[in-house]
């Protein structure tokens, strides 16, 4: 799925529900938060996701790596 350039300030929670979902590119929007269930993990996923004004928690966890974000994502720590 393609959303980038779209001034998007949130993508459905759904999305992450998405079982056969590949790629994801989201760049250039206004996304500060990502839904919970988002799992872009392998060699042939593709997520592309920079640059968004994402609160800090999700940046944090960004610079360690896509693994972290989503494990945080699911996390008890992370609410909408």
């Amino acid at each position: 799925l393609v959303f980038r350039h779209n001034n998007l300030s949130h993508i459905p929670y759904q999305i992450g529900r998405l079982k056969n979902l590949k790629e994801l590119h989201i760049q250039h929007n206004k996304l500060q938060i990502l839904p919970p269930d988002l799992d872009l993990l392998g060699q042939k996923h593709i997520f592309r996701y920079d640059p968004n004004p994402f609160v800090p928690e999700i940046n944090a966890q960004l610079k360690l790596g896509l693994t972290h974000l989503f494990d945080y994502l699911k996390s008890d720590d992370y609410y909408q």
